[in-house]
This record gives C-alpha cells, structure tokens and sequence, in this order.
C-alpha cells in the first residue's frame, strides 16, 4: 500500500526530543509537586458522581496537543466537559486544552471528541487528561520513562474523582525513520499491554489515529508508520485506528488544521463508544471450544500448535501459502463460493447439525445478506437476531464459530452485504441514494458515510461490503442511475475513492462494482437483456474504466464484482483480457473477484461461449474469477469443479491462484486473528447513532439542487397562512427504502417535513393529485389519452383547495416502479399525469414550487418554462421531508450541482459530459458545407454542474504555477471565490481542462478538481487545486497513456457551462 509520506515535526533529532521531555517533566513538576493532592477536583461540581464522570486520557505528540487555529470562542469554557490542568485541577475544558508548550498549543482534538462522547448521553459529565508532549517519539513513551510516569499518575489521579474510560493516541511522526518506523506496531503493541497494566484496566478502549496523509519529502517513511498503525486493531483486542485521510494542514504539511482535528475528535468518538461496552456479555450464543483459543492465536487446525498461518507475526504471504499447502481439493473449491444467508439459500439463521452435512462442510469464501432484514422485506418471517444489532452480531459469532470449530481447517468465513445507501440492514442509518451523493460533490462527506457504512456492518459482524459502485451513468434510461454517483468518470472517482476508503479505514473491505462497461446496455436496456455495450476501447479506458482504476490505485480496495455483460462480444466474466490483464495486470488489483449473481451461469445460458454450465465454472476460473455469486446452492459450481479437477479440466495452478486470492484478503481482514465481533453490545450505541443520523440529515440537505428560482419565490415564509403540498411523492417514502440499503427504519415524508417547518398557525392541505403511473403505463408514453376516471378526479380535488392556499408546493418524480434496477425507460418525461397535475395547478395562478423526487434526469420542459421553482432533491433517505422542508422555507441554502446533464428529450441521446467537440453541437446555417437546417431541439435542460443558490458567488485571481512544465510535473491552480451575497451558503467549485492539441480526438473539457466550500455572507475563500500529470494523460494513437507537450487551457467556474475564470499552461517537449 503506498501513501503520501509526512514530514517530521517540530524538530526530530534526539537533542530536540530530548529537550522536549525535559522542559515538560520540569514544568509539570514546577507546577504540582506531586499527584498525591486531595484539593484537585475542586473545579467540579460536587453533584458530578464517579460513575456519571467519564475520563478519557490524551496521549501522544503535538497533534494530539493541537496546533489548530483558534478563534475567540474556542477559549470558552465547554458545558459539562473538564480538563485536568497542570496544577492537576479540574477546570471547565476549553483550547488550548493542552500546556505541552503552551506559546504554541492551540486548537486540538480532544474537545470535539468529548462533545461528541457526551451527545450519546448527555447525562454524562466528561473528563480530559491532557498528556501529549510535541517532538516526542515513542521510546520517550515507553514503560519507566518519565512521560509515561507522569501519564500513569495524572490518569490514576483523575480515577480517583471519575471512571477512567479509554486512552486516545497520537504519534508517529517522531518514528517516521524506515528502521523505527518498521518496528512501531510491535512497539505501540507493549506500550498498549503495560499502559492497561499499570491502570489496572487489561480491556481499557485504546484509540489511535493515523499520521496525516500529506506530501512530503522522500526521508520520512510515515506511509510505513501508518501501515503499522492500522494493523494495531487486528493484533490488540478493543483498539481502533481512526482514518486520518483528507484531513488538511495549517499550511506546514505536519499540523492538522482546525477543521482536520474537529474531524478527527468526532472520528475518536464514533471509534471509542463502538469499543466500549455497556454490558459485560459474551460475544458468543454458546461457549467456545476452550482449548482452541490462546494468547495471541488460535489453533484452528486444532493440532495443539501455533502454525504458520496461525501466527499473528508471520507475514500474510507466508501465512498464505503455509495454509494453502495444508488444504484438499473439498477445502478449496469451498473456498470459491458465496452462500446466500439466511430465506435467501441457506434456510437457518444459526447452524444446526444438517449443517455437517452440507456442501459447506469444508468451509466458504463467504456468506452474503445473513440475517440482514432482506427476509423480511420479501415478505418472509424475520429472523430473532435480526434486531438489536448486540443479537445479531452474537448470531454472527456463532455462524463464524462454527466454521472455526467445526471445520477441520478452522478457516474463517467472510460475511458480505451490499451497502450503497448506508449497510443493508434492518434499521441502519439511511443515506440518500448514490445520485444524490454525487449531487453533493463533497468529497469529506462520501468519505463520512463510507466510515459510517463501514462502522455500522462491522459492529454487526459484517466483514465485506459491496460499494462504491462505481458505474458511470452516461444514458438516463438505464435503470440504475439512481445507483451510480454521476456521468462523468471524474466525479465518481473521486467519491468512490473517498467512499472505499471510509468503509476499509472501518475495518470492512469494499468491493467495487459492476466491472465493467456495465451501466451502457444498448438502448439503456435493462431487465433480461443487459448486454452490447457499443463502446469504443478508447471510450472504454477513458470514461468507464477510470473510476475503477482511481478507487483500486487509491483506495487498495479489497473486492471486485465482475458484471454479466459482454464487452466487444466476450462476457466480462469469462474475459481473461478484462479480469487479469487490465483488472489485474494494469490496474494493480490484490483482492478477489465476486461474480454478479448469474454471471457465471450467463457465460453458457445466455451468451453460449461456453459449452455448458460445467464449461461455464472453468472459464470463469481461468479468465481471473474468484468466487461464484448465485442464489442457488454452491455445490451447482463445487461439484461441477471438482469433476474438473478429477478429469484435469482445469489447471490445479488456476484454481491454487484463485483460493490464494481469497485466503489473501481474509488475512488482511485479520479474520484468522480476530475473527469474532468481540464488542457486540457496542452495536446497539452506535448502528443508527444520533452522530449518524446528523450526517444523513447532512447529506440529505447537501444533495438537493436548485434548478430555477425566478423571481426569488424561494424560500417560502414560514407563516403562510395556508399552503398546499400535493403529488404523488407528498406522502410517499418508499422511494428513500432500497432493497440495497438498509429496511425497515423511519422515512420523514415531505408533507410531514413541511408541517413541522410551518408555523403552528399555518394551514397545510394535502391532496395526492395524481399516481406516480397511470393505469395504461408504460404504454401511454406512445399512445396518450387525457386523464379520465380516477385521474381526473385526482386532480380536481388537488385544484379545488389549490384556490385557497398562499402556494402550492407540488411533489412530482419518481418512484421504484419506475427506476431502479431493471426499471429502464423509453422516455424521460414525468409518468403518468404529474404533467397534467402542475397544469391545472398552474391555471389557478398561485405560485407554485415544483419539487423533484427522482433517481434520474427527466425532460420537465413544461415545468421549466412556466413553473418559477424547482427542487431537485432525488431519492434523500431518511431525512427527506426534513432535508427538503429546510430548503424550501430558508433554513437550509441549497448548494448541490447536478452530477448529471439534463436532456431536453430523450431523442438527444446520448447527450452527456464530457464530450467531443462537436458531438453536442447544432446545427448547420448559411453555406455550411456539410448542409444546414432547424430540424430538431438544440441544447440542454440543464448542464452537468449546474445547480443554483440562495446566495450569489463571485470568482477572481486565477493564479497557476508554474506556466510551463516538464511532462511528468504537476501546476497548481489556485482562485478566490466570494460571497457576494446576504445568505451564508456553499459553492462547488469546479475546474476543467481542456488539451488544445493532441495527436488524438479528445474530449471538449474534462473535470479534473472540483472543491464543496462553505462561505458566510461577504467572506472570502482561497481555493486550490493540483493538476497532477496523470490528468493531463490521453491515449495515444498507439493506446498507450502519455502526456502529450502542447497548451492546456484551465477552466474554473460553478458548472461545465458556467466558466468564471480562465487560464493555461504548456506542458513542454521532453528535453531528453
């Protein structure tokens, strides 16, 4: 794995560490002669109890002391939250929270973390041991020194008034040497054991965060340091480590900012409380097998010693191989296949003793959708350990028990479930649909919910999670828009990179999919047929490969779904040139390869390249498969393997290469290690947290878009007197419930939203209008008749109390009926009489809002002539009505940008960013050459980017550097963005580029930065970007990836159409 490496910090050599020690020992002893003082917890309250008093002690170096900003306000004292001074008093916390080197202490994260430890109760008062001296390296922490003396003493001392409660750390920027930093796991781990020790506490929570992820110079190996960050929770149990990715600096690539340690406290927060227990239960139904289960291994070969792949300190190739040697034919070929969970295939929700005699006998590569609330949804009965998410992750205990014990190589399962929309599970945190993400173009708040998805599975017990998909939506008949982040590459890259790492930084892998060219069947066809992409293998790299190879290159994901689609007339899951040679070989693939469910069948039954289903399982092997997907019995693809082998059908190396993948990623999971969930009461804290229901309100408010607002009609007043909202998806929820999302939790409706946004005088009417389709649909979109019966009552009775009212918000779109997966389209105008609906509406002369609940781009053409507002708030999740109701009465400024262009009729397409030049263009007039004519409509709806606000933003001084460039070399382009206006709201700023000579066609402009900012009324932000020479690459004539010397124009603007700055650079030729 390989990351941005970090400078050290405030001076690294052993004088200046050593100074550092000394000059606090000394101010520690100068200010309390010793910790024995029973007057030091006169700054609190005397009704604060013991048990109601959490302490929390703060180790580490300057980033856990903090070196952030401040302002004037961060010096208040915070409500219910102390800190242990320096004269070892108890006084109300506020920054500086630490006294290390108190000319330089600043902004840290320790306040945020309480914060947010005390929202999960506010009944709870919070204690705050600040420790961390900066400049110190671990061995000036180790056991005996006089850091860590006084680190023990200080945190013994506020036991005495409180319940010390965890251990948050952070280091390693003093250990960034290659021969330190390739021990610090094995270091950190003894300081961890005698720390616990020392406070008489073995299972005390420990929180550790990641070395910030900056650039630097080539001396200091903190990607190393981070590596063995990461590998503390597999090797020490109830220890996390917190992502420290996308945090930002105060401008010396060693510091985090203010912004980064505010992040980084709610991030320690959300690790410690899913540490932290609540009750003292076992993490299994039943006891385990005693004799098994040693200090630091298990013996899962039950041969009564510690071997090879047993052993936590052997690397994970050894380990690899040493049980790879040990497995039979029956082991292996049970290691490339999926059992669908619980109603889905396997009837039981724990195992019972058929089980022995199962095709699973001798293991699985996983178990997908356990107990995940699928059942249910299908109308199935529910499992009991669906719910609290303590039960099922003991369940799930008892499912991987089994395997140990009851397997003669005791190999781990993995436990799969897709996760687009939050974790697929009953009452887990619901999270708009992925379209809605990309409208959000904030790459902090995909990282978010990755970490949310990615901590809510694990605490349930779920090890390997199905997103991003990374699916580029270039045709908005196809289905599954609604489940793909946008059209351009760019954009989904960048969100699914940030999505990926949030889930595997949670502990879970993440499995990307569809791979690949999945999202373009011909015609956006869907359903049964899904195949013939009629794309070019430009196009192909270019646009629906990148994202996959930004996400496996930054990300170091751990899973790939292989689609059923053909590219150029060869299956991708029977296309060794797809699933080895670029997957693999080009793109740098480690993990394994899951078959979408029936790709694997599909390589016979339906593209007939392979002789028979039999045929069907070697040729996915051999063309670089892993493990087979069905929902179907496993032994329909072991057995079947297993003939083969017996006949040598198929090479013993092929299917070795296969198993070995999955044994690789289950050792990087630390499954073999720390195979249960060894805090299962944990879950029910934190799955569906308040924490967790803030960000799902947060992305439901930044997705929604603001396509026109004529005149100012929003936002509406909140004391209307009267107000109607009305439209099919008034009332309606169901759209915000996917089947690859979590089920079964609370959806605020839009009509509820609004009547609790209104004030309490305010009279909300309702009234449906119309039917999201009519009776006759999909054939009326051909054949149209008027609306007659039931629909035309439908919308009289909207009309008659529309004539009353101040405004009519009318709630028009989409619903699973018609989008989702195989709900493709051969229109893109509303269904059924949503249209008919807003024109009578319209007749009444009241103003009206028109807003949008939808999962793809539709042709409101009607609506954005005549209608003066327009909401586009997709498919939003839980918070829907909430998110939707601050937007429209001003509580909320909209700030989303459409991720994908809106066509005026579905016969423009394709019509889609990014383009050739040319290929969107008009028509020809005069004595054009190649004819002229007004034959057809012209232009967009809307274009990609496009989104408005309540605010207005100017843009000045583009600056870029340098202006010429060696290939290879990156510019930096920075601007300035203000404000203009009276409302505080976001910008998306947005930069294209454009090659202005190259040996090849390329696109018009291309995304390639793109910046979500917040800015109060006439402040002003500094926004910059790095164009790294790998966005500057084409391919060439002879398909190889190069830059080209020539002019770049530079593009900076609030959409792909609305440039408000322009510039450029020359990439010179090469002076070799």
């Amino acid at each position: 794995m390989r990351f941005p490496i970090l400078p050290v910090y405030e001076g690294r050599s052993a004088r200046t560490t050593s100074l550092a020690t000394v000059v606090w020992v000394l101010f520690v002893m100068a200010c309390s002669a010793g910790f024995a003082q029973e007057d030091q917890h006169s700054g609190l309250p005397e009704d604060i109890s013991q048990e109601q008093f959490h302490v929390y002690l703060l180790v580490g170096q300057s980033n856990m002391s903090g070196r952030g900003e401040m302002s004037p306000e961060d010096r208040n004292p915070k409500r219910g939250i102390y800190a242990l001074d320096a004269n070892d008093q108890w006084k109300p916390a506020s920054h500086p929270l630490h006294f290390d080197k108190p000319k330089i202490a600043r902004y840290g994260l320790g306040i945020e973390f309480a914060e947010q430890m005390q929202a999960q109760d506010e009944t709870l008062s919070i204690g705050l041991v600040p420790c961390a001296v900066g400049g110190t390296s671990l061995k000036e922490w180790s056991q005996g020194g006089k850091l860590y003396a006084s680190a023990i003493a200080r945190a013994k001392l506020a036991a005495k008034r409180g319940t010390l409660k965890g251990i948050l750390w952070h280091q390693g920027e003093g250990d960034c040497r290659e021969s330190k930093a390739l021990t610090y796991r094995k270091r950190l781990t003894k300081l961890i054991g005698d720390l616990r020790a020392d406070l008489g506490s073995p299972g005390l929570p420990f929180v550790l965060g990641e070395l910030g992820h900056f650039r630097v110079g080539k001396k200091s190996r903190s990607d190393i340091v981070i590596q063995q960050q990461r590998s503390i929770p597999t090797h020490v149990d109830n220890t996390a480590c917190v992502s420290a990715i996308d945090l930002g600096h105060v401008g010396d690539y060693s510091h985090f900012d203010a912004a980064a340690l505010k992040t980084f406290g709610t991030r320690f927060a959300t690790a410690m409380q899913s540490l932290q227990s609540s009750a003292n239960e076992g993490d299994v139904l039943a006891p385990r097998e005693a004799s098994l289960y040693h200090q630091g291994w298990i013996d899962l070969n039950k041969n009564g010693k510690r071997d090879t792949y047993e052993d936590s300190t052997a690397s994970i190739d050894a380990r690899t191989e040493d049980l790879l040697s040990q497995m039979n034919v029956n082991e292996k070929t049970c290691q490339l296949v999926t059992l669908y969970g619980y109603k889905r295939v396997v009837k039981d929700d724990l195992p019972t003793p058929k089980w022995k005699e199962s095709i699973w006998k001798d293991g699985l590569a996983n178990i997908d959708e356990h107990i995940n609330g699928i059942a249910g949804w299908r109308g199935d009965k529910e499992s009991e350990y669906l719910w609290p998410p303590s039960k099922h992750a003991r369940a799930i205990n008892e499912v991987q028990r089994w395997f140990l014990e009851e397997t003669r190589l005791g190999i781990p399962v993995e436990f799969t479930n897709e996760g687009i929309r939050g974790v697929c599970h009953h009452r887990a945190t619901n999270f708009p649909a992925q379209v809605g993400i990309g409208a959000t173009w904030n790459k902090q708040l995909a990282a978010d919910i990755g970490r949310i998805t990615g901590t809510e599975a694990k605490s349930l017990g779920y090890t390997n999670i199905y997103s991003p998909i990374l699916d580029v939506a270039r045709d908005p008949r196809w289905g599954r828009v609604v489940e793909c982040y946008g059209e351009d590459p760019f954009l989904v890259g960048a969100l699914g990179v940030q999505q990926a790492r949030g889930l595997q930084n949670s502990g879970v892998a993440s499995t990307a999919k569809h791979f690949a060219v999945y999202s373009v069947p011909k015609g956006g066809r869907d359903g049964k047929a899904r195949t013939d992409p009629h794309v070019a293998p430009r196009e192909m790299q270019q646009i629906y490969l990148a994202p996959f190879a930004e996400v496996i290159r930054d990300a170091r994901i751990l899973g790939i779904m292989s689609s059923y689609n053909d590219y150029d007339g060869i299956p991708v899951s029977g296309s060794s040139e797809m699933m080895i040679d670029i997957l693999r070989k080009q793109l740098g693939f480690r993990g394994y390869v899951v078959s979408d469910s029936d790709a694997v069948k599909y390589l016979h039954s339906k593209h007939h390249v392979a002789s028979s289903a039999k045929d069907a399982v070697r040729l996915f092997l051999e063309s670089g498969g892993n493990v087979r997907t069905e929902f179907n019995s496993p032994k329909g693809f072991v057995l079947p393997l297993r003939e083969l082998i017996e006949e040598k059908g198929i090479s013993m190396d092929i299917v070795d290469d296969r198993v070995r993948d999955v044994l690789r990623v289950k050792f990087e999971l630390g499954l073999f290690d720390n195979p249960y969930v060894a805090n299962p009461k944990g879950g029910d804290g934190l799955v569906h947290s308040p924490l967790h229901r803030q960000t799902a309100i947060r992305a439901a408010r930044e997705s929604i878009v603001l396509l026109k607002n004529e005149n100012q009609v929003l936002p509406l007043k909140k004391d209307l007197k009267s107000i109607l909202v009305c439209g099919p998806n008034a009332k309606e929820i169901e759209h915000s419930i996917s089947r690859y999302g979590p089920t079964g939790g609370e959806v605020v409706s839009i009509l509820e939203g609004v009547q609790s946004a209104v004030s309490p005088d305010t009279v909300v009417h309702y009234a449906a209008g119309a039917e999201t389709v009519d009776s006759r649909w999909p054939e009326s979109e051909v054949l149209y008749e008027p609306p007659a019966g039931n629909d035309a009552k439908l919308i009289k009775e909207a009309v008659n109390l529309a004539r009353d009212v101040d405004v009519i918000v009318a709630v028009l779109g989409e619903s699973e009926d018609t989008i989702g997966e195989s709900k493709s389209r051969t229109d893109l105008n509303l269904t059924g009489y949503q249209r008919e609906l807003v024109q009578a509406l319209h007749k009444t002369g009241k103003p009206i809002v028109v807003v949008l609940v939808n999962g793809r781009a539709l042709s409101i053409n009607w609506i954005d002539r005549n209608i003066p507002g327009i909401v586009e708030a997709w498919f939003p999740g839980e918070a829907c009505g909430r998110a939707v109701a601050d937007v429209l009465f001003g509580d909320y400024n909209p700030g989303g940008k459409l991720p994908v262009t809106f066509p005026r009729t579905v016969g423009q397409l394709p019509y889609n960013f990014p383009f050739k030049p040319g290929s969107q263009s008009g028509q020809g007039t005069g004595h054009n050459p190649n004819g002229k004519g007004s034959s057809r409509i012209l232009g967009e709806l809307y274009p990609f980017g496009f989104g408005l606000s309540y605010t207005e933003f100017t843009y000045g001084d583009l600056k870029i550097t340098p202006e010429e460039i060696q290939p290879g070399e990156s510019v930096e382009v920075t601007c300035r963005v203000t404000n203009a206006g009276d409302r505080a709201g976001d910008e998306v700023v947005q930069l294209y580029l454009r090659d202005e000579l190259s040996s090849v066609t390329t696109y018009d402009s291309v995304l390639r930065g793109f910046e979500r900012i917040h800015l109060a009324p006439g402040e002003t932000k500094d926004v910059s970007f790095t164009i790294e020479s790998r966005a500057m690459a084409l391919l060439d004539r002879n398909m190889e990836w190069v830059v080209e010397p020539g002019d770049f124009a530079v593009l900076v603007g609030s959409s792909s159409q609305d440039i408000r700055l322009k510039g450029a650079f020359e990439v010179q030729a090469s002076k070799e």
